[in-house]
Formats: C-alpha cells, sequence, structure tokens
C-alpha cells in the first residue's frame, strides 16, 4: 500500500513538474518575443532619429543632438549584443573565445558609454540654462565630438585591460570554445576588481554630475518663478535622466536577486533585462523624440512627406 502511494506520489510530481517545465517554456519564448518586438520598435525609433540627426542641418550642428546621436548608436550595439550573446547562452551555442571576448567587450563598453552620456547631455542642459550667453561658445559641435570621443575610449579602457588580462592567464585562448556568459570570462582574480572600479568610478561620477545639473537648473527654474519656463523642462528631462541611471544601476544590482532561483533563474534574468536595460534606453527617444520641440517639427515632417507624395501623385493620375 505504501509503494503504491509512493508510486502514485512520485507520478504526480512527475507530471507536475513537466507542466511547470511547459509554462515555464512559453513564458521564456513569450518574453523572447516580447524582447525581439521591442527591440525592433527601438532600432525603428533609432533609425529614424539618427536619420533626421544627421541629414537635417540645424539639427546636425546641435552639440546636444550629437550627443544624443552617438547615445542612440552606443545603446543599439549594446541592444543588439546582448540579445545576441543571450539567445547563442540559452541554446548552449559554443563560440570562439576572441569572438566571445570581443561581444563582450564591445556591449560592456557602450553599457558604461551611455551613463557617460546621459553626464554629458545633462551638463549640456545646465550650461544651456545657467549660462545661456556662453552656451554657443562652450558647446560647440567639434566640443561635442571631442566628448564623444573621450566617453567612448574611456569607456573602452577597462576592458581592455580585461582583455589583456584574459590572455596573459590563457596563454593561448584564440582556439578554445566557450558558450559566451559573462561569468565565463572570469578566468584571473584581478577582473572582478576592474570591473568594480569601473562600475563605482562610473556611476559616481554620472550620478553628481546629474544631480549637480539638476539642483541648479531648478534653482534657476524657481527663481524665474515659472513652471512653463525652458528651465523647468530641463529641468525634468534631466530628471528623466537621473531615472535611467537608476535603472541601469538596478540592472547591475539584479545579479544578486537570480542566485538561489534554480528554474525560475531564465524567466528572471529576462524580464530584469526588459524592465532595467531595454526602459532606460526607450526612455532616450521619447525624451527627444516627444518632448524636443526641434526634432518633433522634424518628425512630423519627415511623417508627412510620404502623405504629401501620395497626394500629389492621386492628384497627377486624376488630371490625366
Amino acid at each position: 500500500m505504501e509503494t503504491a502511494n509512493a508510486s502514485i506520489f512520485y507520478s504526480n510530481l512527475t507530471t507536475e513538474t513537466i507542466i511547470t517545465s511547459k509554462t515555464l517554456e512559453v513564458i521564456v519564448i513569450s518574453l523572447l518575443l516580447l524582447m525581439m518586438v521591442g527591440a525592433c520598435i527601438f532600432f525603428c525609433l533609432a533609425v529614424t532619429m539618427l536619420y533626421i540627426i544627421f541629414s537635417s542641418l540645424d539639427v546636425h550642428h546641435n552639440p546636444r543632438y550629437i550627443l544624443f546621436a552617438f547615445m542612440l548608436i552606443s545603446d543599439s550595439l549594446y541592444l543588439m549584443l546582448c540579445f545576441t550573446m543571450y539567445i547563442l547562452a540559452m541554446r548552449s551555442q559554443t563560440i570562439l573565445m576572441p569572438l566571445c571576448c570581443a561581444i563582450y567587450t564591445v556591449s560592456s563598453a557602450t553599457f558604461i558609454a551611455t551613463q557617460y552620456h546621459l553626464a554629458a547631455m545633462s551638463l549640456e542642459c545646465y550650461i544651456a540654462i545657467c549660462f545661456p550667453l556662453r552656451h554657443c561658445v562652450i558647446c560647440t559641435p567639434r566640443r561635442a565630438m571631442l566628448v564623444v570621443v573621450t566617453i567612448w575610449v574611456w569607456s573602452t579602457i577597462p576592458y581592455a585591460v580585461e582583455l589583456v588580462v584574459i590572455n596573459v592567464t590563457l596563454k593561448d585562448p584564440s582556439n578554445m570554445q566557450v558558450i559566451c556568459f559573462t561569468s565565463r570570462l572570469l578566468v584571473n582574480s584581478v577582473q572582478p576588481v576592474i570591473r568594480l572600479l569601473s562600475f563605482i568610478l562610473c556611476f559616481t561620477f554620472v550620478g553628481l554630475s546629474i544631480l549637480f545639473s539638476y539642483i541648479k537648473i531648478m534653482s534657476v527654474a524657481l527663481s524665474k518663478n515659472s513652471k512653463t519656463s525652458s528651465a523647468s523642462k530641463a529641468g525634468k528631462t534631466v530628471l528623466i535622466h537621473g531615472v535611467q541611471l537608476f535603472l541601469c544601476i538596478c540592472s547591475l544590482l539584479s545579479n544578486f536577486t537570480e542566485i538561489g532561483l534554480g528554474k525560475y533563474f531564465q524567466v528572471l534574468t529576462i524580464c530584469s533585462f526588459i524592465i532595467f536595460n531595454y526602459v532606460p534606453r526607450f526612455l532616450s527617444p521619447l525624451i527627444y523624440g516627444v518632448r524636443d520641440a526641434d526634432l518633433r517639427r522634424h518628425i512630423r515632417k519627415h511623417l508627412s512627406l510620404p502623405q504629401k507624395i501620395g497626394f500629389l501623385m492621386d492628384n497627377h493620375v486624376l488630371h490625366r
């Protein structure tokens, strides 16, 4: 009797495990599809914004939009490479160690570069509001490009050092096949220290820059006593940059919440990636595509162009 009860218990347990596994598989596939749809929408927004910025002279020579354009490029590379890494890892697909190192280096550098771009754009808003007469002298297109190059070089340095450490530790990693997880690239005790110092330096500098810019801008807005002033609007923009930074910090802290969750690890990883990596990057096109008057005007102009062409073609057909 006990044997029969035990067999029934284990049979029910097995059935329940199979159902749970299938449910989790459906959830994972649904979340992956959501990620793909979200990535497509973001890339469409990014391409539209980049086309407008680089094709319109009045926008192209504005340092604010130069910084914004390269942040969009950075975000697009980051999302594309992270999505590629996750799909390869989920399918347990092995790739060459140098290729994995290259993907990791570029994705990590672009993640850090985005944070520095947020700081640069916040400081640009601060200069525009607090020093309006000197803004054109301080913030020039040439200086904006110099800032972009500095950001990308500075963001790459820690991960270039990691590549050197990996090559020295593994002697000859060129023929190694690995599943491209970030943890698989930890081959030396120095690497976590490099990453930690890089993150602390980045988020401390960016956080203080955003906080400083917000306080200064809002002090100007309050002194003018106008909720519709450009200072108040700039303050809200900087505050949203602060929200973006906070979500990016949460994406790092979320790694600790994934420990010990067993079969729910995949689901939580995808959810945290969507919330803490997709959402901050979706905010940028919305901030400058919806809230910014100049870009909004150009977007309307480009969206109305196909309608105008269709209207002219219909008139041409009717008159024939």
